[in-house]
């Protein structure tokens, strides 16, 4: 029985990683943490449940974030702080800038 979970749990993330939506990826995780936390537990795999136990509550939250009102509404960008504005400065004359990179200019021989 144990070991039917374990393969049941391998196919998901198997599924997993042939999806193409992010919605999708993240509920076939969520179900593949829930099936591994009960494989881990009932075969007495401490490590492949405290795994898991860690991973449920990241895909949680990122299904959260994914469905959230305000993520359909508004592009990625719109959720991140602005930068404050940065006072006008005036743009350097390249020809000087030029100038100041080649050095003193060297007086050439005319013979």
């Amino acid at each position: 029985m144990v070991e039917y979970l374990g393969y049941l749990a391998a196919a998901l993330v198997l599924l997993q990683t042939s999806m193409r939506q992010m919605l999708a990826l993240r509920v076939f995780a969520l179900a593949s943490n829930l099936v591994f936390i009960t494989y881990g537990y009932l075969g007495d795999l401490e490590p492949v449940m405290f795994l898991h136990l860690m991973l449920l509550p990241l895909n949680t939250w990122q299904i959260w974030a994914l469905v959230r009102p305000e993520h359909a509404e508004t592009p990625m960008a719109a959720n991140l702080p602005s930068a404050p504005a940065l006072p006008a400065c005036p743009q350097p004359d390249l020809r000087t800038v030029k100038a100041r990179r080649r050095g003193p200019q060297r007086m050439r021989r005319t013979m």
